[in-house]
Protein backbone atom coordinates (compact mmCIF):
# COMPACT_ATOMS: atom_id res chain seq x y z
CA UNK A 1 0.00 0.00 0.00
CA UNK A 2 1.52 3.36 -1.07
CA UNK A 3 2.70 5.90 1.91
CA UNK A 4 0.33 8.40 2.72
CA UNK A 5 1.41 11.92 1.80
CA UNK A 6 2.18 14.07 5.00
CA UNK A 7 1.48 17.83 4.94
CA UNK A 8 2.29 21.08 6.69
CA UNK A 9 -0.77 23.72 6.85
CA UNK A 10 0.99 27.25 7.56
CA UNK A 11 -1.88 29.90 8.29
CA UNK A 12 -2.21 33.04 10.09
CA UNK A 13 -5.00 32.88 13.04
CA UNK A 14 -7.19 35.89 11.32
CA UNK A 15 -10.23 35.63 12.87
CA UNK A 16 -12.42 32.63 13.88
CA UNK A 17 -14.29 32.03 10.64
CA UNK A 18 -10.72 31.70 8.54
CA UNK A 19 -9.59 29.36 11.42
CA UNK A 20 -12.77 26.98 10.29
CA UNK A 21 -12.22 26.89 6.76
CA UNK A 22 -8.98 25.68 7.64
CA UNK A 23 -9.81 23.31 10.16
CA UNK A 24 -12.30 22.26 7.06
CA UNK A 25 -9.68 22.04 4.60
CA UNK A 26 -7.30 20.26 6.45
CA UNK A 27 -10.37 17.55 7.07
CA UNK A 28 -11.24 17.21 3.45
CA UNK A 29 -7.72 16.85 2.81
CA UNK A 30 -7.64 13.74 5.73
CA UNK A 31 -10.46 12.23 3.77
CA UNK A 32 -8.91 12.43 0.74
CA UNK A 33 -5.98 10.61 1.98
CA UNK A 34 -3.94 12.80 2.77
CA UNK A 35 -2.38 13.18 6.42
CA UNK A 36 -2.16 16.55 7.74
CA UNK A 37 -0.32 18.40 10.25
CA UNK A 38 -2.66 21.26 11.79
CA UNK A 39 -2.04 23.28 14.98
CA UNK A 40 -5.73 22.95 15.65
CA UNK A 41 -5.79 19.53 16.10
CA UNK A 42 -2.07 18.49 16.62
CA UNK A 43 -0.79 21.29 19.14
CA UNK A 44 -1.67 20.33 23.07
CA UNK A 45 -2.05 23.13 25.79
CA UNK A 46 1.37 23.48 27.30
CA UNK A 47 3.41 22.00 24.43
CA UNK A 48 6.64 24.23 22.53
CA UNK A 49 5.26 25.80 19.84
CA UNK A 50 8.57 26.77 17.90
CA UNK A 51 8.94 23.18 18.21
CA UNK A 52 5.89 21.80 16.72
CA UNK A 53 6.98 24.48 13.62
CA UNK A 54 10.18 23.12 12.99
CA UNK A 55 9.63 19.36 13.43
CA UNK A 56 6.30 20.01 11.66
CA UNK A 57 7.95 21.74 8.66
CA UNK A 58 10.90 19.26 8.46
CA UNK A 59 8.43 16.02 8.72
CA UNK A 60 6.70 16.72 6.02
CA UNK A 61 6.55 15.78 2.23
CA UNK A 62 4.61 19.07 1.17
CA UNK A 63 4.13 22.47 3.15
CA UNK A 64 0.60 23.81 2.30
CA UNK A 65 0.77 27.48 2.95
CA UNK A 66 -2.62 29.25 3.42
CA UNK A 67 -2.46 32.88 1.53
CA UNK A 68 -4.22 36.12 3.11
CA UNK A 69 -3.25 39.46 3.47
CA UNK A 70 -2.92 39.09 6.88
CA UNK A 71 -0.73 35.58 6.10
CA UNK A 72 1.26 37.36 3.67
CA UNK A 73 1.77 40.76 6.07
CA UNK A 74 3.08 39.14 9.14
CA UNK A 75 5.39 36.67 6.83
CA UNK A 76 6.84 39.95 4.75
CA UNK A 77 7.52 41.60 8.55
CA UNK A 78 8.53 38.36 9.89
CA UNK A 79 5.89 38.69 13.03
CA UNK A 80 4.69 36.12 15.41
CA UNK A 81 4.05 32.32 14.35
CA UNK A 82 3.79 33.13 10.47
CA UNK A 83 7.12 35.12 10.43
CA UNK A 84 8.94 32.12 12.58
CA UNK A 85 7.99 29.86 10.18
CA UNK A 86 8.73 31.89 7.63
CA UNK A 87 12.29 31.88 8.48
CA UNK A 88 12.23 27.96 8.76
CA UNK A 89 11.23 28.18 5.31
CA UNK A 90 13.63 30.48 3.89
CA UNK A 91 16.48 28.07 4.84
CA UNK A 92 14.97 25.02 3.71
CA UNK A 93 14.70 27.33 0.22
CA UNK A 94 18.20 28.23 0.30
CA UNK A 95 19.04 24.94 1.25
CA UNK A 96 17.29 23.61 -1.86
CA UNK A 97 16.94 26.11 -4.76
CA UNK A 98 14.57 24.00 -6.73
CA UNK A 99 12.22 22.75 -3.98
CA UNK A 100 9.02 22.17 -4.89
CA UNK A 101 7.75 21.60 -1.54
CA UNK A 102 6.50 24.69 -0.75
CA UNK A 103 2.89 25.44 -2.17
CA UNK A 104 1.00 28.63 -1.67
CA UNK A 105 -2.97 28.70 -1.29
CA UNK A 106 -5.34 31.63 -2.01
CA UNK A 107 -7.94 31.43 0.58
CA UNK A 108 -11.24 32.58 -0.48
CA UNK A 109 -10.60 35.75 1.94
CA UNK A 110 -7.50 36.50 -0.78
CA UNK A 111 -9.78 38.27 -3.72
CA UNK A 112 -6.38 39.91 -4.79
CA UNK A 113 -4.66 36.60 -4.78
CA UNK A 114 -1.77 37.89 -2.24
CA UNK A 115 1.47 36.06 -1.48
CA UNK A 116 4.43 36.71 0.49
CA UNK A 117 7.59 37.39 -0.96
CA UNK A 118 9.26 34.45 -0.02
CA UNK A 119 6.86 32.52 -2.45
CA UNK A 120 6.05 35.82 -5.21
CA UNK A 121 7.36 33.81 -8.06
CA UNK A 122 6.34 30.02 -7.14
CA UNK A 123 3.79 28.74 -8.96
CA UNK A 124 0.39 28.82 -6.80
CA UNK A 125 -3.07 26.90 -6.03
CA UNK A 126 -6.17 29.41 -6.47
CA UNK A 127 -9.27 28.41 -3.91
CA UNK A 128 -10.75 32.13 -3.93
CA UNK A 129 -13.31 31.68 -6.74
CA UNK A 130 -16.66 29.40 -5.42
CA UNK A 131 -16.81 28.25 -9.59
CA UNK A 132 -13.54 27.00 -9.89
CA UNK A 133 -13.05 26.03 -6.27
CA UNK A 134 -13.92 22.29 -6.56
CA UNK A 135 -11.53 21.85 -9.18
CA UNK A 136 -8.57 23.62 -8.30
CA UNK A 137 -8.94 21.84 -5.07
CA UNK A 138 -8.65 18.33 -7.12
CA UNK A 139 -5.90 19.45 -8.96
CA UNK A 140 -4.21 19.67 -5.39
CA UNK A 141 -4.90 16.21 -3.92
CA UNK A 142 -3.89 14.84 -7.04
CA UNK A 143 -0.37 16.70 -7.05
CA UNK A 144 -0.27 16.09 -3.27
CA UNK A 145 -0.58 12.45 -4.35
CA UNK A 146 2.02 12.73 -6.40
CA UNK A 147 -0.09 12.49 -9.23
CA UNK A 148 0.11 15.82 -10.80
CA UNK A 149 -3.04 16.55 -12.58
CA UNK A 150 -0.47 15.49 -16.28
CA UNK A 151 -1.90 12.57 -17.63
CA UNK A 152 -0.61 10.45 -20.61
CA UNK A 153 -3.32 11.73 -23.76
CA UNK A 154 -5.85 9.19 -23.65
CA UNK A 155 -5.87 9.27 -27.57
CA UNK A 156 -2.99 7.58 -29.69
CA UNK A 157 -2.02 9.41 -32.03
CA UNK A 158 -2.26 8.18 -35.81
CA UNK A 159 -1.04 9.12 -38.85
CA UNK A 160 -4.31 9.55 -40.69
CA UNK A 161 -5.66 11.89 -37.87
CA UNK A 162 -3.76 15.10 -39.05
CA UNK A 163 -6.86 15.60 -41.53
CA UNK A 164 -9.00 15.43 -38.23
CA UNK A 165 -7.24 17.66 -36.78
CA UNK A 166 -6.52 20.15 -39.11
CA UNK A 167 -10.38 20.31 -39.52
CA UNK A 168 -10.71 22.48 -36.57
CA UNK A 169 -8.57 25.31 -37.81
CA UNK A 170 -9.76 28.29 -39.83
CA UNK A 171 -8.93 27.40 -43.60
CA UNK A 172 -5.98 30.38 -43.24
CA UNK A 173 -4.08 28.54 -40.92
CA UNK A 174 -4.20 24.71 -42.41
CA UNK A 175 -1.62 25.21 -44.64
CA UNK A 176 0.46 26.81 -42.02
CA UNK A 177 0.44 24.33 -39.83
CA UNK A 178 0.55 21.41 -42.23
CA UNK A 179 3.88 23.21 -42.91
CA UNK A 180 5.07 23.12 -39.11
CA UNK A 181 4.39 19.64 -38.84
CA UNK A 182 5.94 18.82 -42.00
CA UNK A 183 9.15 20.42 -40.82
CA UNK A 184 9.11 20.26 -37.31
CA UNK A 185 10.92 17.05 -35.86
CA UNK A 186 8.80 16.51 -33.11
CA UNK A 187 5.92 16.10 -35.23
CA UNK A 188 4.69 13.30 -34.29
CA UNK A 189 4.84 14.34 -30.12
CA UNK A 190 3.28 17.48 -31.05
CA UNK A 191 0.32 15.87 -33.69
CA UNK A 192 -0.17 13.37 -30.27
CA UNK A 193 -0.87 16.42 -27.75
CA UNK A 194 -2.80 18.73 -30.14
CA UNK A 195 -4.87 15.08 -30.66
CA UNK A 196 -5.23 14.37 -27.25
CA UNK A 197 -6.22 18.10 -26.43
CA UNK A 198 -8.77 18.78 -29.03
CA UNK A 199 -10.43 15.20 -27.62
CA UNK A 200 -9.92 15.95 -23.93
CA UNK A 201 -13.32 15.63 -22.03
CA UNK A 202 -12.67 18.77 -20.19
CA UNK A 203 -11.99 20.56 -23.52
CA UNK A 204 -10.74 23.11 -24.10
CA UNK A 205 -9.54 23.93 -20.42
CA UNK A 206 -6.66 21.12 -20.69
CA UNK A 207 -3.07 21.84 -21.96
CA UNK A 208 -0.33 19.29 -22.92
CA UNK A 209 3.05 19.50 -21.20
CA UNK A 210 5.47 17.22 -23.24
CA UNK A 211 3.25 14.24 -23.45
CA UNK A 212 1.24 14.65 -20.52
CA UNK A 213 -2.42 16.50 -20.02
CA UNK A 214 -2.76 19.48 -17.42
CA UNK A 215 -5.54 21.86 -16.66
CA UNK A 216 -4.64 24.87 -17.99
CA UNK A 217 -5.06 28.43 -14.85
CA UNK A 218 -5.52 30.85 -18.39
CA UNK A 219 -9.02 29.66 -17.86
CA UNK A 220 -9.21 29.91 -14.05
CA UNK A 221 -9.56 33.79 -15.03
CA UNK A 222 -12.62 33.41 -18.39
CA UNK A 223 -16.18 34.45 -17.84
CA UNK A 224 -18.08 30.99 -18.90
CA UNK A 225 -20.26 33.10 -21.56
CA UNK A 226 -17.12 34.08 -23.11
CA UNK A 227 -15.39 30.73 -23.57
CA UNK A 228 -19.06 29.89 -24.37
CA UNK A 229 -19.37 32.07 -27.53
CA UNK A 230 -15.56 31.03 -28.54
CA UNK A 231 -16.48 27.10 -28.61
CA UNK A 232 -18.73 27.59 -31.98
CA UNK A 233 -15.44 29.14 -33.34
CA UNK A 234 -12.68 27.11 -35.67
CA UNK A 235 -9.44 27.35 -34.15
CA UNK A 236 -6.55 29.18 -35.22
CA UNK A 237 -2.86 27.94 -35.32
CA UNK A 238 0.32 29.84 -33.72
CA UNK A 239 3.69 27.89 -32.71
CA UNK A 240 5.54 30.11 -31.16
CA UNK A 241 9.42 29.71 -29.57
CA UNK A 242 9.93 30.93 -26.11
CA UNK A 243 13.80 31.50 -25.33
CA UNK A 244 14.76 31.49 -21.79
CA UNK A 245 17.98 32.79 -20.38
CA UNK A 246 20.27 30.23 -18.24
CA UNK A 247 22.94 31.25 -15.76
CA UNK A 248 24.86 29.49 -13.54
CA UNK A 249 24.76 29.17 -9.65
CA UNK A 250 27.59 29.08 -7.11
CA UNK A 251 27.31 25.26 -7.36
CA UNK A 252 28.07 25.50 -10.81
CA UNK A 253 24.58 23.97 -11.98
CA UNK A 254 22.84 25.50 -14.68
CA UNK A 255 19.59 27.62 -13.73
CA UNK A 256 17.01 29.58 -14.86
CA UNK A 257 17.52 33.47 -14.03
CA UNK A 258 14.97 35.12 -12.89
CA UNK A 259 14.38 38.63 -11.48
CA UNK A 260 12.32 41.18 -9.80
CA UNK A 261 11.42 44.36 -11.81
CA UNK A 262 11.26 47.86 -10.44
CA UNK A 263 7.33 47.75 -10.52
CA UNK A 264 7.46 44.38 -8.06
CA UNK A 265 5.81 42.24 -10.35
CA UNK A 266 8.22 39.56 -10.77
CA UNK A 267 8.20 37.24 -14.49
CA UNK A 268 10.62 34.86 -16.09
CA UNK A 269 13.04 36.59 -18.48
CA UNK A 270 11.80 35.12 -21.75
CA UNK A 271 11.32 36.24 -25.35
CA UNK A 272 8.28 34.77 -27.62
CA UNK A 273 8.76 34.44 -31.30
CA UNK A 274 6.09 33.56 -34.01
CA UNK A 275 7.38 30.74 -36.60
CA UNK A 276 6.98 32.82 -39.59
CA UNK A 277 5.29 30.67 -42.40
CA UNK A 278 7.72 31.63 -45.58
CA UNK A 279 9.86 28.11 -46.27
CA UNK A 280 12.90 29.82 -45.95
CA UNK A 281 12.48 30.65 -42.68
CA UNK A 282 10.17 28.26 -41.21
CA UNK A 283 13.14 25.47 -40.75
CA UNK A 284 14.47 25.45 -36.95
CA UNK A 285 18.44 25.54 -37.83
CA UNK A 286 17.46 28.85 -39.94
CA UNK A 287 14.25 30.12 -37.85
CA UNK A 288 16.46 30.26 -34.47
CA UNK A 289 19.69 31.78 -36.43
CA UNK A 290 16.87 34.56 -37.67
CA UNK A 291 15.65 35.09 -33.92
CA UNK A 292 19.04 35.18 -32.47
CA UNK A 293 19.97 38.01 -34.65
CA UNK A 294 16.53 39.46 -34.06
CA UNK A 295 17.24 39.44 -30.41
CA UNK A 296 20.56 41.25 -30.79
CA UNK A 297 19.11 44.13 -32.98
CA UNK A 298 16.35 44.54 -30.55
CA UNK A 299 18.31 44.72 -27.61
CA UNK A 300 21.34 46.83 -28.74
CA UNK A 301 23.91 43.81 -28.51
CA UNK A 302 26.64 42.89 -30.36
CA UNK A 303 25.81 41.01 -33.81
CA UNK A 304 26.59 36.92 -33.44
CA UNK A 305 26.86 37.43 -29.55
CA UNK A 306 23.89 35.66 -28.86
CA UNK A 307 23.34 31.78 -30.08
CA UNK A 308 20.03 29.39 -29.22
CA UNK A 309 20.72 25.93 -27.79
CA UNK A 310 18.43 23.15 -27.72
CA UNK A 311 17.38 21.29 -24.74
CA UNK A 312 18.15 17.76 -24.80
CA UNK A 313 15.18 16.19 -24.15
CA UNK A 314 13.35 18.94 -26.55
CA UNK A 315 10.36 20.37 -24.31
CA UNK A 316 7.48 21.38 -25.90
CA UNK A 317 3.84 22.45 -24.59
CA UNK A 318 0.12 23.15 -26.39
CA UNK A 319 -2.33 25.37 -25.09
CA UNK A 320 -5.76 26.34 -26.57
CA UNK A 321 -6.76 29.62 -25.61
CA UNK A 322 -8.33 32.86 -27.03
CA UNK A 323 -6.21 35.33 -28.92
CA UNK A 324 -6.60 38.15 -26.95
CA UNK A 325 -6.30 40.69 -29.44
CA UNK A 326 -9.25 39.63 -31.32
CA UNK A 327 -11.07 38.15 -28.99
CA UNK A 328 -13.06 35.97 -31.70
CA UNK A 329 -11.40 32.25 -31.88
CA UNK A 330 -9.71 30.03 -29.49
CA UNK A 331 -5.86 29.74 -31.13
CA UNK A 332 -4.08 26.42 -30.89
CA UNK A 333 -0.67 27.95 -29.45
CA UNK A 334 2.82 25.15 -29.64
CA UNK A 335 4.83 26.23 -27.75
CA UNK A 336 8.87 24.91 -28.05
CA UNK A 337 11.86 26.43 -25.98
CA UNK A 338 15.27 27.06 -26.04
CA UNK A 339 17.93 28.60 -24.39
CA UNK A 340 20.00 31.88 -25.07
CA UNK A 341 23.87 32.10 -24.44
CA UNK A 342 25.86 35.33 -24.75
CA UNK A 343 29.56 35.50 -26.05
CA UNK A 344 29.00 39.03 -24.25
CA UNK A 345 27.15 39.45 -21.66
CA UNK A 346 25.46 42.95 -21.14
CA UNK A 347 25.51 43.71 -16.83
CA UNK A 348 22.31 45.23 -17.96
CA UNK A 349 20.99 41.16 -18.45
CA UNK A 350 22.85 40.16 -14.82
CA UNK A 351 21.64 43.17 -12.84
CA UNK A 352 17.99 42.96 -13.45
CA UNK A 353 17.76 46.15 -14.97
CA UNK A 354 16.78 44.99 -18.64
CA UNK A 355 14.63 47.35 -20.81
CA UNK A 356 13.98 47.04 -24.53
CA UNK A 357 13.68 49.81 -26.51
CA UNK A 358 10.27 49.06 -28.49
CA UNK A 359 11.22 52.73 -30.60
CA UNK A 360 15.15 51.52 -31.73
CA UNK A 361 14.02 52.07 -35.45
CA UNK A 362 14.69 48.24 -35.98
CA UNK A 363 12.76 46.53 -38.89
CA UNK A 364 12.20 42.87 -37.94
CA UNK A 365 10.15 39.83 -39.01
CA UNK A 366 9.67 38.68 -35.60
CA UNK A 367 7.77 39.94 -32.78
CA UNK A 368 9.43 40.25 -29.55
CA UNK A 369 7.72 40.16 -26.15
CA UNK A 370 8.83 39.76 -22.59
CA UNK A 371 6.80 38.13 -20.15
CA UNK A 372 8.63 40.33 -17.64
CA UNK A 373 6.47 42.61 -19.22
CA UNK A 374 3.51 40.88 -19.51
CA UNK A 375 3.35 40.44 -15.98
CA UNK A 376 2.99 44.07 -14.71
CA UNK A 377 -1.08 44.43 -15.32
CA UNK A 378 -2.86 41.35 -13.87
CA UNK A 379 -4.99 40.55 -16.75
CA UNK A 380 -2.35 39.93 -19.11
CA UNK A 381 -0.05 37.80 -16.35
CA UNK A 382 -3.36 35.83 -16.46
CA UNK A 383 -4.06 35.22 -19.98
CA UNK A 384 -0.14 34.15 -20.31
CA UNK A 385 -0.52 31.96 -16.95
CA UNK A 386 -0.39 28.81 -19.64
CA UNK A 387 3.47 30.28 -20.08
CA UNK A 388 4.13 30.70 -16.44
CA UNK A 389 2.77 26.46 -15.63
CA UNK A 390 4.86 25.27 -18.41
CA UNK A 391 7.86 26.94 -17.23
CA UNK A 392 7.12 25.89 -13.96
CA UNK A 393 6.56 22.16 -14.92
CA UNK A 394 9.46 21.59 -17.17
CA UNK A 395 12.22 23.91 -15.54
CA UNK A 396 10.95 23.89 -11.99
CA UNK A 397 14.15 22.00 -10.64
CA UNK A 398 16.15 24.70 -12.26
CA UNK A 399 14.40 27.79 -10.79
CA UNK A 400 16.69 30.67 -8.66
CA UNK A 401 15.82 33.91 -7.40
CA UNK A 402 18.45 36.29 -8.31
CA UNK A 403 18.75 39.23 -6.27
CA UNK A 404 20.34 42.81 -7.13
CA UNK A 405 24.05 41.67 -6.17
CA UNK A 406 24.09 38.57 -8.18
CA UNK A 407 26.85 38.79 -10.61
CA UNK A 408 27.74 35.15 -11.73
CA UNK A 409 28.05 35.26 -15.62
CA UNK A 410 25.34 33.53 -18.16
CA UNK A 411 25.97 30.50 -19.23
CA UNK A 412 28.10 30.20 -22.63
Amino acid sequence: MAKSPKIFISYSHDNPKHKKWVANFAKSLCEDGIETILDQSHLRLGEDVAAFMENGLHEADRVVVICTPQYVEKANSIQGGVGYEKMIITGQMMHNLGTIKFIPVIAPSNPDKLVPNLLSNRLFLDLSSPSTFSEQYEYLVKELHSKPAGLKPAVSYEPNSENEILQSFSEKAVSDASFFFKTNPLEHEIMESIHACLRSQAYPKEMAINDSLFHNPVYDYMESDFLRALLKKSCRFMPLDIYLIKAIDTAGQPVLLQYFSGNAASGWQCWLFPHGYRPEESEEKIRLKHNARDFEAHCRLRRSSVTIDIPENRPFAVSIKPDFGYQDQLVIYVYNFYFLSFSFVPKKIIQGDFVINHNAGVQCFYRWMSLEEMSVEANTRERNADIHRCIHQLFRKSLIDVQPTFTKKIQR
